[in-house]
């Protein structure tokens, strides 16, 4: 075969500071068409500027024509950009233009351009001199030329082809929190700072002049020319965008913040090609010549009517307050913003390293690959340490802690890169710890799942013991066993018996009920009977290889009415419910002491008289203490609250609500976990949950705090977040109640119209009496209530969820998407719509 190549004259040029190699024919045509460019502007004032605008769009052009298989510009790439440039000969100069408008001519015209003619070159490579654009991925880079920060935003709007405006503006509302959720704003700083430290960077990237950019216009600003680039920008009169940003200054200031974000991160028209793209128009000799004419026709005659002046008057003087400020403080402002830079960069490097340390310590310790005599004991929220390790997935947990620990390494590199002013990390390294985290996303996904699931469901098991109660004075106290979970609790009842008995009743979580059941058979609990005294263990203990399934201990000791028996004070470690109703508190514990019950409940026999107005003393003083030794029980009882009739309960507590004829409220648990407690009225509704979220991760570890609480009437209970509630003694016209987020509920009430709606996998029981029941599941909600005696029912399940009613005249059905009903009674079915069965 044979091979004709064709051998050309390369030469190299230099255009707005680029080099381009250009094929000789080329180069003449481009020389000839730049001299004309050159003596046709020379004439017109600033025409510096005016050609360094026009090479600046050349060399755009001529970097969008190379790429990895094509580098010279040939004849025909000159041709097309005549072709898109225009030429002089396109358009006439203006008659009679005035002396002011050529203050400078030059008799001989000198380019400015510097070309240099470099040795002969030949090429043979086939296709190197066609023109057009080249097949070449399109990249993602950093965006030096038109940067603002760290030309992440750029870089970004450049690969999508928009004005960088709209991803700043974008990153800005998610910074503020305009899309709601608290973790978006985190999500984006971490997205742009792996950007900016994965993301290779450009100072060449070509501009793409069909895109409508906005900028800020310095020609008729009056503050910051925002106004007036907006009006540019959507063709609109800037007087009424200056009055929208006036009319939203009373709206919490949202006019002068917007006004702010835009003057910050948008560009200033500075160039006559900025300026054409501000006003939408292609960059063109001709258009160029009609931008200079324009400038050069301003009529000074052309004023703004009076309103327009009454209007910009206080911009104009914010505006002169402004410069003024800027020009003279200038060098202050720098020093100050040098002096933030530093301080920011050090404490980003150090509280980010630190944290970082922590983690690793955490999990090399995890691991067992250390260990110091402190952790031998050493326990999270009470679970031992070597019993956490048994229970949660490995590979879940060194995932977890690389999702933590990179973001957070990551801020320590940018807070070093702030403090040197370059970049410290190389683009590979930078890839590596992306990946790694990516890959700890992945195993988290694979592992923490499985591992939530284990704890979805609830599940006890229930056991009861007897003890005799012959001897004279049976004695109270706690077998301090220092190991185990200390996750017990025991409240004192009295009863018409001969004997103490005692219920014991393990809770548990699992994957399934029988799961969770099983889970619960796991512990060990002992208790020591010497015949005068009974001995609790202060913790539990699992079995061999079993995990930790949030299990833990709820006791109630029965003693008969009459029975005289002393309490330790350690048993107050574990004693819930049982002093503070009937006026005690911890400090009445003493060994001394002497109590019984009877049908009124708990008394003291032997405690020194008006004890319940020195327990008031006792609880100020408690209030206006310092916080107790971390894990120490105390009871507390708020009387700032009345006349309520609804109740909302959210952050997983739970809740024991009773009938009475007064509104008593009393807080069950360890110190800091009720000082976290908040309880507000809103009119008749009663809101609980936790003051700050921290608390909330102790979703399946509620038995640390109860609330008790009592009233005449009730009309509403609202369960949300994984609460827990009790509902008896209530005898009501009419009450609704509402369960979402996997809450739990029991009732036992005589209520004549009864509205329940479950959802989110939500379980209620119910039982009691009424005239009409209305029952909306959904969600794979469970509803119980075959022991409410109900005469009418109204039912819909929804999305697989089942629902069981007892009812005795009338019953509607209406089942969907594999919901379920079942019934009990003998009643009229006057709708029976999906699956639904008899009891």
């Amino acid at each position: 075969m044979n091979y004709t190549s064709v051998m050309k004259k390369n030469i190299s040029i230099n255009i707005s500071g680029i080099i381009f190699h250009i094929e000789e024919d080329g180069y003449d045509k481009l020389k000839s068409y730049l001299s004309s460019i050159h003596q046709y502007f020379s004439t017109y004032e600033e025409s510096e500027e005016i050609i360094a605008d026009i090479e600046n769009r050349i060399a755009e052009i001529f970097l969008s024509k190379l790429g990895q298989h094509k580098q010279v510009i040939t004849v025909e790439d000159v041709q097309e950009l005549i072709a898109t440039m225009g030429t002089v000969d396109d358009f006439e100069v203006m008659e009679g233009e005035s002396k002011q408008q050529k203050q400078k001519q030059h008799a001989n015209y000198q380019s400015d351009f510097a070309f240099e003619e470099s040795s002969f070159h030949y090429s043979h490579e086939e296709g190197a001199t066609e023109g057009g654009q080249t097949n070449e991925k399109k990249k993602l880079y950093r965006d030096l030329k038109r940067k603002l920060i760290a030309g992440v935003a750029s870089g970004i709007a450049h690969y999508f082809s928009i004005d960088p405006l709209w991803i700043r503006l974008i990153f800005a509302a998610t910074f503020l929190g305009v899309f709601g959720a608290e973790i978006i704003p985190t999500i984006a700083l971490i997205t742009y700072i792996a950007l900016w430290i994965v993301t290779p960077v450009s100072d060449n990237l070509p501009e793409d002049t069909k895109i409508k950019k906005l900028f800020r216009n310095p020609d008729k600003r009056i503050l910051g020319g925002v106004a007036s680039g907006l009006a540019a920008y959507f063709g609109a009169d800037e007087t009424i965008i200056r009055l929208l940003f006036v009319l939203g200054i009373p709206l919490g200031g949202t006019g002068f913040i917007i006004y702010l974000i835009l003057w910050a991160i948008t560009p200033e028209a500075k160039t006559l090609t900025e300026k054409m793209q501000m006003e939408g128009e292609p960059v063109t000799l001709s258009n160029i010549e009609k931008k200079i004419k324009e400038s050069f026709n301003i009529s000074e005659d052309d004023e703004e009517n009076i309103f327009a002046k009454i209007l910009v008057f206080p911009f104009q003087i914010i505006a002169k307050i402004f410069n003024f400020l800027t020009e003279n403080f200038k060098p202050l402002g720098n020093f100050i913003f040098e002096t933030i830079r530093v301080l920011a960069g050090s404490v980003l490097t150090m509280s980010s390293f630190a944290i970082v340390l922590g983690l690793l310590i955490f999990l090399a310790m995890f691991l067992g690959l250390f260990s110091v005599p402190a952790a031998s004991h050493a326990s999270i929220d009470g679970i031992p340490l070597s019993l956490v390790r048994q229970s949660v997935p490995l590979g879940g947990l060194v995932a977890l802690v690389f999702i933590l620990l990179i973001p957070f390494l990551t801020l320590g590199i940018t807070g070093v890169s702030l403090i040197a002013r370059r970049k410290v990390v190389s683009t590979a390294a930078a890839w590596t710890l992306f990946s790694i985290w990516v890959l700890g996303l992945l195993g988290a996904a694979a592992t923490i799942p499985p591992f939530v699931q284990s704890f979805q469901v609830e599940g006890n098991y229930k056991e009861i013991k007897t003890y005799k109660a012959d001897a004279p004075l049976i004695t109270l106290g706690l077998e301090d066993t220092k190991e185990g979970l200390n996750l017990v609790k025991l409240t004192l009842r009295g009863y018409e018996g001969k004997e103490m008995k005692l219920v014991q009743k393990v809770e548990a979580r699992g994957a399934s009920q029988e799961d969770a059941n099983k889970n619960a058979q796991t512990v060990i609990y002992n208790i020591k009977d010497k015949g005068d005294s009974l001995l609790f263990d202060k913790t539990f203990f699992l079995k061999e290889n079993a995990a930790f399934r949030a299990q833990n201990v709820s006791m109630e000791l029965f003693i008969p009415y009459g029975k005289e028996f002393a309490m330790q004070e350690d048993l107050g470690e574990i004693l819930r419910h049982t002093l503070h109703p009937f006026g005690y508190g911890r400090q009445e514990l003493k060994k001394e002491h002497r109590w019984t019950f009877d049908e009124n409940g708990l008394k003291c026999l032997n405690c020194p008289e008006k004890v319940m107005e020195k327990q008031e003393e006792i609880d100020e003083e408690q209030d206006e203490s310092s916080e107790n030794e971390s894990g120490e029980i105390f009871t507390q009882e708020i009387k700032d609250f009345k006349g309520f009739k609804k109740i909302e309960v959210r952050d997983n507590l739970e809740v024991e609500i009773e009938g009475g004829k007064d509104f008593s409220i009393v807080l069950d648990g360890e110190d800091k976990i009720i000082k976290d407690i908040k309880i507000t009225q809103d009119g008749e509704e009663l809101k609980i949950g936790f003051k700050t979220s921290s608390n909330q991760v102790k979703k399946w570890l509620r038995y640390k705090a109860k609330i008790y609480i009592s009233m005449p009437s009730m009309s509403s209970l609202s369960l949300k977040s994984s609460s827990n509630a009790t509902l008896n003694g209530f005898k009501e016209k009419e009450m609704n109640i509402t369960l979402a987020d996997r809450s739990e509920c029991e009732v036992n009430a005589e209520i004549a119209k009864l509205n329940v709606v479950a959802k989110d996998r939500s379980e209620i029981d119910v039982a009691g009496k009424g005239e009409y029941l209305s029952i909306f599941a959904s969600d794979r909600a469970e509803i119980d209530a075959f022991d409410y005696e109900a005469q009418r029912v109204n039912v819909k399940a929804n999305d697989k969820s089942n629902v069981r009613v007892f009812a005795s005249e009338t019953i509607y059905m209406d089942a969907k998407d594999k919901g379920g009903v079942v019934y009990k009674g003998k009643p009229k079915v006057v709708n029976n719509k999906g699956n639904h069965g008899i009891e």
